[in-house]
């Protein structure tokens, strides 16, 4: 069956066929999956990701803790750190992706959300405050790096939801920008 992964931590989404206890990815790399003891591959528990080194043929066996298993969320450990990945059936993205086209076609504002948990760094934008597409609205810092986040569309900003200095989660609403062809010249 055939998937498509996104995460926080891909800045793309990735297809992906899952043939047994192998997972191919369309970047042409293929994961080996091997459940812990006699489980169900089915089952949530500890999986090992096992990594072979072609010049070597040496197996490294890397544990994989299913932490949570949603109907398109799947929640991994790996090494200590924790990834939220979707994954949806080729059905399910398509429906995904038409309702999301819809909302920002239909609407005249935009929803700025942090793309990740992090300290919010910096705001560079007022309420009332005219901006481009592409224009840097804050800077959030997640996992010591500092990420520009920018304004998806030209307009006005509109409500604030944040301050400078403060944690926000993943889809924590920072502001709204109303279109600038929605909004009356003075």
């Amino acid at each position: 069956m055939h998937y498509t992964l996104s995460s926080d931590f891909l800045a793309t989404t990735i297809d992906a066929q899952v043939q047994g206890n192998d997972v191919v990815l369309s970047n042409g790399d293929t994961l080996h999956f091997e459940p812990h003891s006699s489980m169900n591959p089915s089952e949530q528990g500890v999986f090992f990701l096992v990594r072979t080194d072609t010049a070597t043929q040496h197996e490294e066996r890397i544990p994989v803790v299913v932490v949570q298993d949603g109907s398109a969320a799947v929640r991994l450990s790996v090494n200590g750190y924790t990834y939220s990945i979707d994954a949806l059936s080729e059905r399910d993205h398509f429906f995904r992706q038409l309702l999301k086209d819809t909302a920002t076609k239909n609407s005249g504002a935009a929803k700025v959300v942090a793309p990740m948990p992090g300290l919010l760094k910096s705001i560079n934008v007022q309420p009332g405050q005219r901006v481009k597409k592409g224009e840097r609205l804050f800077i959030l810092e997640a996992m010591k790096m500092e990420n520009d986040i920018k304004a998806p569309i030209e307009g006005i900003v509109g409500q604030m939801n944040a301050s400078a200095g403060t944690a926000v989660e993943k889809n924590f609403l920072l502001c709204m920008i109303e279109k600038a062809e929605d909004v009356a010249v003075a």
